[in-house]
């Protein structure tokens, strides 16, 4: 990078309306429960639109293998489930009873 582009940059950084969005989505981020370490469009299978379970534990865990949110955790466990009934031709129903 340049001189020129990294003054720009610097510019940028640090002008009020930058500043102002980036208050509003650090506010945004702490309402979060379930942390993302990326994107949720590649979490999907383009043609069956399902969201892969290995990518989900990859992109909602930290480096260290732990869970970014008990959420998180809790979501994954509740898919396993339905996952494992639908292979199994099982229905979940509302009161989480299996038919």
């Amino acid at each position: 990078m340049n001189k020129e582009e990294w003054t720009r940059v610097c510019d940028l950084f640090t002008s009020e309306e930058f500043q102002r969005r980036s208050a509003i989505n650090k506010e945004n981020r702490a309402k979060l429960k379930i942390v993302h370490t990326s994107e949720r469009s590649l979490l999907k299978n383009p043609e069956s639109d399902e969201i892969s379970p290995a990518l989900l534990i990859k992109k909602n865990t930290n480096k260290d293998g732990m869970w970014t949110s008990e959420d998180a955790r809790k979501n994954f466990e509740k898919m396993e489930v339905t996952v494992a009934a639908r292979v199994r031709g099982k229905v979940i129903h509302r009161s989480g009873d299996f038919r």
